[in-house]
């Protein structure tokens, strides 16, 4: 349990600086949020990955080809997803950034925890 929380509060910031990144550069600039939620998560993700190895995963021998790898690909395949999530969103009439992106966190970040969990820092 004390792991399960511990990954949900590194998530929770590494959220927060996607979020933040994502809500600032959308305020100053307007660039598409389709586009631009897809390198925010990425940011994201890598905050994320730095924090988990620190202090969730950190009893893991060096990080495998594998583990890294899988990680990359399953953190870009659910950027891919976020990006598809703002489009599907903004479709039906949601434009408001907040909404959109806890609809997308909530399906990337339960499937990245499932992933990651159970198969890429899995003890073997």
């Amino acid at each position: 349990m004390k792991g399960l929380i511990k990954y949900f509060s590194i998530v929770f910031v590494a959220f927060i600086f996607d979020f933040s990144f994502l809500f600032l550069i959308d305020l100053e600039f307007s660039f598409n949020r389709n586009i631009l939620s897809i390198f925010s998560y990425l940011l994201g993700l890598l905050v994320c990955y730095m924090l988990l190895k620190k202090y969730v995963y950190s009893n893991l021998e060096n990080s495998s080809l594998f583990e890294i790898s899988s990680f990359l690909l399953s953190g870009i395949a659910m950027s891919l997803i976020t990006g598809l999530i703002f489009y599907i969103t903004d479709f039906v009439g949601v434009e408001n950034i907040f909404y959109q992106k806890i609809t997308a966190s909530m399906i990337s970040f339960t499937t990245l925890f499932i992933i990651r969990n159970y198969f890429i820092f899995a003890k073997k």
